[in-house]
């Protein structure tokens, strides 16, 4: 069995893209994100860095690095679900709209608060609301928070 037979079937192709890469660019580490199958017949996501060091005298080989992404994936299409469930309701509004987990960590925000905040979707989405609050202001927004959240 080789590696790629691990890889699901809908992500083969990006699979033989990415060795294929690695053979003609062989001095560029390639990354890529694929769907393997388990011993136990789950299916899980893995993410990785390969470098081609066949020439490499001590090494001889192709080395990978990979970690298991399965639970970020899943996070992520959470997070791409609420954004079209609501992103047509309030990507208009000109109000800073937005959605926080009891723990005040952001879900869901519209276009014009990134705009009012000054930073991009990546960087606030997962963040905790307090981080992009002055500090001289943390305690009152707090108490206002949880005194609203309980409700």
């Amino acid at each position: 069995m080789q590696v790629g037979d691990l890889v699901e079937p809908v992500d083969r192709e990006a699979w033989r893209q990415l060795v294929e890469r690695l053979f003609d660019e062989p001095t560029t580490p390639q990354q890529g994100a694929f769907r393997c199958r388990q011993k136990d017949g789950s299916v899980r996501w893995t993410e990785g860095v390969a470098r081609h060091l066949l020439q490499e005298p001590r090494i001889g080989g192709i080395v990978v690095c990979h970690r298991a992404v399965t639970a970020r994936k899943a996070t992520e299409a959470l997070l791409k679900e609420a954004e079209d469930r609501y992103g047509h309701l309030f990507d208009p509004a000109a109000d800073i709209i937005f959605e926080a987990d009891p723990e005040g960590y952001f879900h869901f925000v519209n276009p014009q608060t990134l705009t009012i905040m000054g930073f991009e979707r990546e960087a606030v989405i997962g963040r905790r609301f307090t981080e992009f609050i002055r500090a001289d202001y943390r305690l009152q927004i707090l108490q206002h928070y949880y005194r609203w959240s309980s409700r």
